[in-house]
């Protein structure tokens, strides 16, 4: 009988002393992970912030494109205000270099500098997701600038016209990383001999006729700010 009895305590004993640590793992794997950063509905950010830099390419005319095939850098910045959730207004800023890696026809190495601003409309997809759709259309101003060249004309402006798409993945709520294209289009129209160079190769016509446009492609950053209840 006392040895029934001990047998007994010992296991209500043993019962006891397992069963809070048996508990413990249930809760363990239970226990819900901490949040992550969602934004369950699209919400209403005032202002935004868009920059980037690109690599460029030169599409036309045929002349631009023997003369600055390469793009040296290009930079790009713009402020908005929104209108809707989705649609903004703004300006923006552009910096753009284009010239030769080695020395155009062994000596020359002009370079050409595009410095833009204008006024900007854009549409972005909703801040729900893991990526974030822009498309932006800008229209404005540029300065035209050569350094290096035989000729160096003052005081050269053109208007010009830009689509950049945007692709960015989120961060944050507010802040988002990601990669654009982007095609301007300038009326301005590019010659060799408006900057003394159109004797060192045998250009016709047909080569400096029509409008000045490039393509670039880089990274971009989006920043929205003043989040409001609109």
């Amino acid at each position: 009988m006392a040895i029934k009895t001990m047998r007994r305590v010992c296991t209500l004993f043993l019962l006891a002393a397992f069963s809070p640590l048996f508990s413990f793992g249930q809760l363990n794997e239970i226990t819900p992970e901490p949040p992550k950063d969602i934004t369950p509905t699209d919400v209403f950010y005032k202002y935004s912030v868009q920059a980037g830099t690109d690599i460029t390419y030169a599409l036309g005319n045929n002349a631009f494109k023997m003369d600055f095939s390469n793009g040296i850098y290009a930079l790009n910045a713009a402020i908005n205000e929104s209108i809707t959730k989705r649609v903004y207004a703004g300006f923006e800023i552009y910096d753009n270099e284009f010239g030769q890696s080695l020395p155009l026809y062994g000596t020359l190495a002009p370079r050409m500098f595009l410095y833009m601003g204008g006024a900007r409309i854009g549409y972005r997809s909703s801040l729900t997701g893991d990526f974030l759709f822009n498309a932006a259309f800008t229209m404005g101003e540029t300065i035209i600038k050569y350094t290096d060249a035989p000729v160096e004309p003052n005081n050269l402006k053109s208007g010009f016209a830009s689509l950049r798409i945007i692709e960015s993945y989120r961060v944050n709520e507010q802040f988002w990383i990601g990669l654009h294209v982007t095609y301007t289009y300038l009326p301005y129209t590019y010659s060799p001999f408006d900057i003394g160079i159109g004797q060192y190769y045998p250009y016709v016509p047909s080569d400096y006729k029509g409008a000045t446009t490039y393509l670039g492609w880089g990274f971009s950053i989006y920043y929205l700010f003043s989040k409001s209840n609109h």
